[in-house]
C-alpha cells in the first residue's frame, strides 16, 4: 500500500478534471507525466500542467510567455498572496490559468483565474478585494 503525498493528490485531481473537461470534446491525444506535472496534447495545441502545493513565480521559470500553461495549487491564504504579489509578473503570459483548488471542501472545490484577461477586463484597484472574492468561494486548505 502507498502512501499518497500531497502533491500526488493534486496531480492525480489535475489529471482527473483534465480529463472530465474534455469528457464530450473528446481533443485530448495524451497526457503524460512531466516532472512538474503533466503534459497534455490536444488535437491543436499542447500544455503545460504544473502541480505544486505552493505558488511561486518560480514555477513559470524557463517557460516562454507564449506557452498554453494551466497550474494546479491549494487553496490558501498564502497562494492567494502569492498571487497578488506576482501578478505583474503573470499578467504577461496570454495562455497562463491558475487554478486554486481543496478537494475536501463542502462549498466549490476550485476557482479559476485567467490572469491575463482578468488584468484586461477588471479595474487595478480592485484587484486584490475581487480575487479575495474568488478565494472565499472555496475552503481554505488547512
Amino acid at each position: 500500500m502507498s502512501v499518497l503525498t500531497d502533491i500526488n493528490i493534486l496531480k492525480e485531481w489535475a489529471y482527473n478534471y483534465i480529463k472530465n473537461k474534455d469528457a464530450f470534446l473528446k481533443n485530448i491525444i495524451s497526457i503524460d507525466n512531466a516532472p512538474t506535472g503533466l503534459l497534455v496534447k490536444y488535437k491543436n495545441k499542447d500544455q503545460i500542467i504544473i502541480t505544486s502545493e505552493k505558488l511561486d513565480i518560480k514555477l513559470l521559470k524557463k517557460k516562454k510567455e507564449s506557452d498554453n500553461l494551466f497550474i494546479f495549487t491549494y487553496n490558501t491564504k498564502n497562494n492567494l498572496e502569492s498571487l497578488i504579489s506576482m501578478w505583474d509578473s503573470i499578467i504577461k503570459y496570454k495562455s497562463l490559468s491558475i487554478c486554486f483548488v481543496n478537494q475536501e471542501s463542502k462549498l466549490e472545490k476550485r476557482w479559476i483565474i485567467h490572469p491575463y484577461t482578468h488584468n484586461k477586463i477588471s479595474e487595478r484597484s480592485a484587484l486584490k478585494q475581487g480575487l479575495m472574492s474568488l478565494f472565499q468561494t472555496v475552503e481554505t486548505k488547512h
